[in-house]
């Protein structure tokens, strides 16, 4: 996991809101990717959460400081491992939240954004998305998403982040030697 600290501003009832040291947990992901998932899958989903107000539009967003492998320590001081919130999960029943780390885990750029049309819309994306590019199942033209069979997002996956080639690896938890 990551653990992103970002500052910029954003727009609630056309009011502008500065942040700071605004700190984000979110699945791996490749160094290309941390800024857009911040801005486009994290920021609003968790702002709203803190600041308590809706985010109508975000304005500027900066990435101050990115830390990898990110592990947080309960009030005993021991080690708390962290995974994305979709992992065990069943997929035909992921929320936004758990969507938004599947689009993240997996680099699924598919999978709808936080609150883009409906919640069951997203769900089928994200089933297509996965079967085709993670588990490399052809889905046919006549896929009906009622009648597939609901399955969970292995745990494994959140061992590796998820690079192009290596998603078949990381499901059957072998570790690929693509350390972050």
């Amino acid at each position: 996991m990551l653990k992103v600290t970002c500052s910029g501003a954003f727009r609630n009832n056309g009011e502008m809101n500065d942040f700071s040291d605004f700190e984000m947990i979110m699945p791996d992901c490749p160094d290309e990717w941390i800024k857009s998932n911040c801005i486009n899958r994290c920021f609003v989903r968790m702002g709203e959460k803190v600041f308590k107000k809706r985010i109508d539009s975000i304005h500027s967003l900066y990435v101050d400081n990115v830390e990898r492998n990110y592990t947080p320590k309960d009030k005993d001081g021991k080690a708390v491992k962290l995974k994305p919130s979709c992992c065990g999960k069943k997929i035909k029943s992921l929320t936004w939240d758990e969507l938004q780390d599947l689009a993240i885990m997996f680099c699924l750029r598919e999978i709808p954004l936080y609150r883009e049309g409906d919640l069951r819309r997203a769900r089928e994306i994200a089933y297509k998305e996965y079967c085709s590019k993670i588990a490399g199942q052809k889905l046919n033209d006549g896929f009906n998403f009622a009648m597939a069979v609901d399955f969970d997002i292995p745990d494994e996956a959140a061992k590796v982040a998820e690079y192009k080639g290596n998603a078949k690896e990381v499901l059957a938890g072998r570790d690929t030697g693509d350390k972050l």
